[in-house]
């Protein structure tokens, strides 16, 4: 799928563009539909591939940030 992207579209494509894909070849990507957000504690995701549920917990805690602590 990827090479076949990359042949249609590659001449519309800046160098640096084709680079950056050329690059993340090797990697996985997939498509989630965001189905719920809670402040402070994640996400509910749903992979839009295999239709799984994924729960990604945040890693940003407001009280972290603020100055002396």
């Amino acid at each position: 799928m990827f090479d076949l992207f990359l042949e249609r579209e590659a001449k519309k494509l800046s160098s640096g563009e084709c680079n950056f894909l050329d690059g993340m070849r090797g990697s996985h990507l997939r498509l989630y539909e965001i189905l719920d957000v809670k402040a402070d504690q994640g996400f509910d995701l749903r992979d839009l591939w295999d239709d799984r549920r994924v729960w990604v917990r945040s890693a940003w805690r407001p009280e972290s940030s603020r100055l002396g602590m």
